[in-house]
């Protein structure tokens, strides 16, 4: 996707699993290890219905999808803001979503507009995120 392709109004979505071995392997990566996302009986005690999966991890697919989806490659993530508005259980289906909200030439930038949602159309996380959108030199080594 060049730059000129990039519109306000793009938009695009990418599907994930949120596996428990997947909540298990973040937890060792990121060494959370908060009760909430590792035990199913305090988490239920707590008014969830199991343990919950880390925003963290919801973030980092988000990451997946911005830096080779939408900007893409092209792309550098500047900043965002984001919420959590219900929790996300594991195992199930999420879907990114994001759309190009804003467009800057002056700055060569564009603002997005992600929604995160289950398996069950929950919303589990909204942001609003800010990229640079890089320029790539093509080199013909041949």
């Amino acid at each position: 996707m060049t730059n000129l392709e990039i519109f306000e109004g793009l938009e695009a979505r990418q599907t994930f699993e949120v596996t428990g071995d997947l909540l298990d392997s973040f937890i060792q990566l990121s060494g959370d290890s908060s009760r909430l996302h590792i035990d199913d009986k305090f988490a239920i005690n707590q008014g969830f219905d199991s343990r919950i999966v880390h925003g963290a991890l919801l973030l980092s697919l988000v990451s997946q999808f911005v830096g080779l989806t939408l900007p893409g490659p092209k792309g550098l993530w500047l900043g965002f803001t984001t919420s959590f508005p219900n929790p996300c259980y594991a195992p199930c289906g999420i879907t990114v979503h994001g759309v190009v909200s804003l467009v800057s030439i002056a700055t060569n930038s564009i603002q997005q507009d992600i929604s995160v949602t289950d398996d069950i159309d929950r919303v589990v996380l909204q942001a609003t995120s800010r990229h640079k959108l890089l320029t790539v030199i093509e080199v013909d080594n041949g």
